[in-house]
């Protein structure tokens, strides 16, 4: 994996917390399996990426960032069309975006350039 690009950190045993550990666990197999690809910082609060899903067409995926919170996030696939709340492509692309840009503040702190407050908090975002 890239660990240690610049760009927000990701309290990724907050996320877990907040979402079912179904929707965890096939999140994480997307990610094991190399199927999220792509993933880009777009803007200091935009991540995108592309899920390779069991349609032919990988899926598109962003995520949003604002004042720390997750603002929102899109994705492609029908199941985020139907139901509230985040999709396991939206999950897996959050996983992987930490991955490579830093989980709880494992890059060091002359690597990180984006504003030391701007960990996602995803405790207003899932209705906590």
């Amino acid at each position: 994996m890239e660990k240690g690009r610049s760009g927000p950190r990701i309290n990724l045993s907050i996320a877990e917390s907040q979402v079912e550990i179904p929707l965890w666990k096939k999140a994480m197999a997307l990610v094991n399996d190399d199927k999220v690809s792509d993933v880009s910082l777009t803007s200091p609060s935009s991540f995108s990426s592309f899920v390779q899903g069991t349609e032919i067409k990988p899926y598109r995926v962003t995520i949003t960032l604002q004042n720390g919170r997750l603002a929102g996030h899109t994705c492609t696939c029908e199941a985020h069309k139907r139901f509230p709340g985040p999709c396991k492509h939206v999950m897996a692309t959050l996983i992987k975006a930490a991955s490579i840009y830093g989980e709880d503040g494992s890059l060091d702190e002359d690597e990180f350039s984006i504003d030391q407050g701007n960990d996602i908090d995803f405790d207003g975002f899932f209705g906590a």
